[in-house]
């Protein structure tokens, strides 16, 4: 966490960043601002947000190579979960933290509302299928969807911050589900 690092003041003069006992100074136009619209977060949305980060980050290089796509490699995927010990008693404990984060939503359609932007080829159809069967690798391949749909909308769609603590479900059920991928990969 960046907490850990301080930021030190040097006689007023100078910004720093202790990192690993060296300190490192901070340029005279490092903008500092940022931390303002942070701030107001919960700390536990910052440190879901940050996990999901990392995690997915992690997952992608390590699953996809570097680029999600929906190719052969989410099959891939969905069959390492789902051979995985527990897995289907694991999937449906990440299935419904995401079913209760989405129950506050009046239908599929507003929920992914949020996620679309340009050239965003949200397919709505398909979500609808998926959210209504009961199979393991379907309820898999909608969570795997739904968390490249919230790494999308985190990174380059449009931001709307002051909804962030609200998701707090949502990360959760990301993280837990990059959590199962991550393990089932030996990660």
């Amino acid at each position: 966490m960046i907490e850990n690092y301080g930021i030190i003041l040097l006689g007023g003069f100078m910004n720093c960043f202790n990192i690993n006992d060296k300190l490192y100074k901070i340029s005279d136009n490092y903008n500092f601002s940022r931390s303002a619209w942070v701030e107001p977060l919960d700390k536990d949305t910052k440190l879901l947000i940050l996990d999901y980060t990392i995690m997915w980050n992690m997952v992608e290089h390590q699953v996809y190579g570097d680029a999600f796509n929906k190719n052969g490699k989410t099959e891939k995927c969905i069959e390492n979960v789902v051979n995985a010990e527990n897995a289907n008693e694991k999937v449906d404990y990440v299935y419904n933290l995401f079913k209760e984060y989405i129950s506050k939503y009046q239908s599929v359609e507003e929920l992914y509302e949020g996620f679309m932007f340009e050239k965003s080829r949200i397919n709505i159809t398909l979500i609808k299928e998926l959210i209504d069967s009961n199979e393991l690798k379907d309820k898999l391949k909608l969570l795997i969807y739904s968390c490249y749909r919230v790494r999308c909308n985190l990174f380059h769609g449009p931001k709307c911050i002051a909804y962030l603590d609200d998701q707090k479900l949502l990360f959760l059920s990301m993280n837990e589900l990059l959590s199962l991928i991550s393990k089932a990969y030996g990660m």
